[in-house]
């Protein structure tokens, strides 16, 4: 009988000592559930602001494509005709040269009569010129 009481209480020992060790990890789980919790929270406030920047720049990008197909299109390819009768230079004075021939002119910005290109909206503007100086080596374009 006496082993036997030994045995039982060896075995209750044993439990409670299994008990202990059962729910020490128990609060640390709870532990790291918070932290897991509230390493969430952030996670979702910053993914519901990274949402509200998207719909923004959405919303930019929407609004700059319908400026673009709104804003009127110009593009123009002129030349001087060989027949053209008027002085080509060198002039002495600043002088503004005509570009009699029109090739295009995608939103009529361009008079040939007067030889100016009006631009409709603010911008920059792409201008190629191929103008020979036919032996005039300081012919400047402004």
């Amino acid at each position: 009988m006496a082993l036997f009481q030994i045995f039982l209480i060896s075995i209750i020992s044993s439990c409670m000592a299994q008990d202990e060790d059962i729910m020490t990890p128990a609060m640390n789980i709870y532990t790291e559930l918070k932290e897991l919790k509230a390493s969430l929270d952030g996670l979702t406030t910053d993914l519901s602001a990274a949402k509200n920047d998207l719909e923004e720049q959405k919303s930019l990008i929407q609004d700059l494509r319908k400026q673009i197909k709104e804003s009127p299109k110009v593009a123009f390819t002129a030349s001087m005709s060989a027949t053209e009768s008027r002085n080509r230079g060198p002039f002495s004075t600043e002088t503004k040269l005509i570009f009699d021939k029109v090739l295009t002119n995608v939103g009529d910005a361009y008079d040939p009569v007067t030889g100016v290109f009006t631009a409709p909206v603010k911008g920059s503007t792409q201008q190629n010129q191929v103008l020979p100086s036919l032996g005039y080596p300081n012919m400047d374009l402004h």
